[in-house]
């Protein structure tokens, strides 16, 4: 965002329409630490594999105009990179 705003260029969405459309989650970094810790330390873990999400759910086509206009750009709806 911050490099097309200093481009003078409209920000594209880094992904295809699917995506955009689609429901995506996220996780909060201390709660990811945390479990890292844990899975990293304890030996019942070992040779494990874990995925983390905290639930937080959202969808691209609505947030990504949100982070345009917390930079002060203006976001068009059907731009994608790819």
């Amino acid at each position: 965002m911050l490099i097309c705003r200093e481009m003078g260029e409209l920000p594209r969405f880094p992904g295809n329409k699917y995506f955009y459309n689609s429901v995506d989650d996220n996780t909060y970094a201390v709660s990811l630490a945390d479990m890292t810790i844990w899975a990293t330390t304890s030996e019942h873990t070992k040779n494990e594999a874990f995925n983390h999400a905290n639930g937080d759910t959202f969808v691209w086509r609505y947030f990504f105009a949100r982070v345009g206009g917390y930079f002060g750009m203006e976001v068009s709806a059907m731009q994608y990179s790819i």
